[in-house]
Parts: C-alpha cells; structure tokens; sequence
C-alpha cells in the first residue's frame, strides 16, 4: 500500500505542472525532457510561455536553468508565483515582452522551446528559424504546433479553427530549413480531453472575453461540441524536438 500511495502523490505532484491552455500534460513535458537530455545547469528559451509549467518542471525535475518571455501580464503573474511556491526562483525567470523584439544580447541556449505559440513568429518555419538563432551549436528546438489529421477537414472546422498544417506539411517545412525532426508525437485521447473538458478554465477564460464574435466561438457549449462533432477526428497536436542539421 505504501508504494501504491508513493505512486499516487508523485503523479497527483507532476500533475501540477500540467498547462491548461494547450494539449500538453505534465507527463509529455517529462518524455521531453528525457529526449533532451536535460540535465543540471543547462539553459532553456521558452517563446510564449504562458504560466511557466514547462520552465518550472524541467527547472525542478532536471535542473535547468530558464527564461520565458510572453506578452500576457496575467500568464507571467501566474509563472512568477508557480516558481515561488516551487522554489524556483533562482532557476527561471519570466520577461513580459514581445518575442520579435526580445534581445538574447547574444545568449545562446541549449534548447528553445514554443508549444503552441508559433504565429508570435508568423507560423512555424518562421519559428524555426528565429528559434535556430537562439540555441547554441548543437542545441535544440522544441515545438508544439496544431495540426489537421487529414487534407480535407469539414468546411465548418477550418472555419472554426482556421488554417492548420498536416503533419506532412509541417516535416517539409522543418526540412526546408535545413532541419530534421527527431522526437515526434501526437496529443494522446487524454491530453486532447483534459484540454476541452477542464470546465473551470473553460469558464474563468469565456467570463474574461469580451462580447463578439470570438466570446461566441469559446463559449463552453460549442467549444466542447466541435470536438465532440470534429476536433477529436481531424485534429490534433504535434510535438516534435528540431535538429538543426
């Protein structure tokens, strides 16, 4: 029993670091890590960093030193107190800026990491390539990007969700610049679901939008029958680490 409970609060523990604006689970970011072989000291980039999960997790459990940079004052708020309560401070730090015009000042990094974030660069061989800039000889590139699972979604979730590369498109895109992909995987049926279905989020992010269109577009109700009706069929998640060749 005891061994039982042990396995329990280490996975209710990492759970914590789970995001809630993406397709991504603490236990992703961990099989992540372990592709990087991160480890003590080393530093990471992370583009859009929303509320910091990543850069804290693989502060904690690797070691590594980081720097997030996001233009939303609320997410930075929410990073800052997470790698407070964590202890972390001294291991990561959160810039409120725009990425395009953020300075390294020279810094390279051995990983740079945008899960979901891409247009902050104009899309995702822009990303690449800004990305590329950043890391050190040898260094890595992580991204998670949206993507449609087949050429011909329904008419009514690319309206819905606009344009998404096949995961084809986003392979030729990594090539073109030089690049190939190593790690590479899809949102699994729970990441996808623990995603749509986080009713809290769901509402404190609807209650917070404005009138219009785009408040019409998350309400909790459509939000959660487009993936019933389409989203789970014809889209995902990819997440894939880049080697510059």
């Amino acid at each position: 029993m005891q061994n039982t409970m042990d396995l329990l609060e280490m996975v209710l523990e990492i759970e914590r670091f789970s995001p809630h604006h993406n397709m991504l689970s603490a236990t992703r970011l961990l099989q992540i890590g372990n592709y990087l072989e991160l480890e003590e000291g080393q530093s990471v980039m992370d583009c859009g960093c929303g509320r910091g999960e990543a850069l804290c997790l693989w502060a904690k459990y690797f070691g590594t030193q980081g720097i997030g940079v996001d233009v939303h004052a609320p997410s930075l708020s929410d990073a800052a107190a997470l790698a407070q309560r964590e202890n972390l401070s001294d291991k990561v730090q959160f810039v409120h800026a725009n990425m395009q015009e953020y300075e390294t000042n020279g810094t390279g990094f051995d990983v740079v990491a945008c899960l979901g974030a891409t247009f902050i660069f104009g899309g995702f061989e822009p990303a690449i390539r800004g990305m590329r800039d950043m890391i050190v000889p040898g260094g890595q590139i992580v991204i998670g990007e949206a993507i449609y699972t087949a050429d011909n979604v329904p008419a009514e979730l690319r309206d819905y969700e606009g344009d998404c590369p096949t995961e084809m498109k986003l392979f030729n895109a990594a090539r073109a610049t030089g690049c190939e992909v190593g790690y590479y995987s899809r949102a699994s049926r729970d990441e996808w679901e623990r995603y749509i279905f986080n009713r809290y989020r769901i509402r404190k992010e609807f209650l917070s939008m404005p009138y219009g269109p785009e408040r019409d577009k998350a309400s909790p109700r459509r939000w959660q029958d487009m993936y019933l009706r389409y989203r789970q069929n014809w889209q995902s998640m990819a997440f894939m680490v880049i080697h510059p060749a």
